[in-house]
């Protein structure tokens, strides 16, 4: 993929147990992932820690889907 589905993938790994390999764009964060509120904010410093960058509150309400994440952290590449 690319070092921003990588970073994506890897956080959300982290926080659900799910391996890495079936992740994809197309996932819903909590519709098909289970990631609660709480977790959305693990998986965000777990991005923020891997790209070494800073993602605001009202920035991570917009995603709904692990491409949302991705499409969000290119955008500000």
């Amino acid at each position: 993929m690319n070092e921003y589905f990588d970073a994506v993938a890897e956080a959300i790994s982290e926080v659900t147990g799910r391996p890495v390999a079936t992740l994809a764009a197309a996932q819903s964060l909590r519709a098909d992932l289970g990631i609660d509120s709480l977790q959305i904010w693990e998986v965000v410093v777990g991005i923020e820690e891997q790209l070494h960058l800073r993602i605001p509150d009202a920035d991570i309400a917009k995603w709904q889907t692990v491409g949302d994440a991705v499409a969000y952290l290119e955008g500000r590449a």
